[in-house]
């Protein structure tokens, strides 16, 4: 290994001595907690059927909320603006935040011992029912049970759904900031470059 090679190494890797422990003095973007809901349907009704189509009695429901660590704290309150994300399966329907839009109603409290929610509320507008090319769905919640209303073209095929769930709220989770990010992938690829360029030497 000649000088240059060794000093390429050295300033290599003092490089990335140094680019560490800043990514790890960055602060990190604003924490994420989850609320999980576990259920089922357990009623229905429409004309043609026991239970509006794609939908079906006895459909797994899960749903999983993601909102700002700040609003998860025990007694805390939270709404729409602390929503980060948002996902609700029903049987073999998906929703998500982006599909359902913005909710026409959205808000809840944590319990105090934080573990589960003391109260939850939400309401979406009617939008696209995945499954069905003529039909619109509303979905409605609170924090125990949980309802989507279908209108379809034909009334025959409207109806609604319902079931209960219950809610579980998991731990708060970091979410590093893409500058932080950045910094910890320089650093790699600095050490990855003065190992080359030593081997190679």
């Amino acid at each position: 290994m000649n000088n240059k090679t060794g000093l390429g190494f050295i300033a290599a890797r003092t490089l990335a001595a140094l680019i560490i422990p800043l990514a790890l003095a960055l602060p990190t973007a604003a924490s994420a907690a989850f609320i999980d809901f576990s259920g089922s349907v357990d009623s229905g009704f429409s004309f043609s059927a026991p239970a509006p189509a794609p939908f079906m009695i006895g459909d797994a429901v899960t749903a999983t909320l993601e909102i700002d660590d700040a609003a998860a704290l025990p007694n805390a309150n939270f709404n729409a603006s602390d929503l980060l994300s948002f996902s609700l399966s029903i049987g073999a329907v998906d929703f998500s935040l982006a599909s359902i839009g913005p909710f026409a109603a959205f808000a809840g409290q944590i319990s105090s011992d934080g573990t589960t929610l003391s109260s939850f509320d939400f309401l979406s507008m009617f939008i696209a029912l995945p499954g069905c090319s003529d039909c619109t769905v509303a979905l409605i919640g609170n924090e125990s049970s949980f309802m989507a209303v279908v209108g379809a073209a034909n009334p025959f095929d409207s109806g609604f759904i319902s079931g209960d769930y219950t809610p579980t709220v998991r731990a708060v989770a970091d979410v590093p900031e893409p500058s932080t990010i950045a910094l910890f992938a320089l650093a790699l690829v600095l050490l990855g470059w003065g190992v080359r360029r030593r081997h190679n030497g």
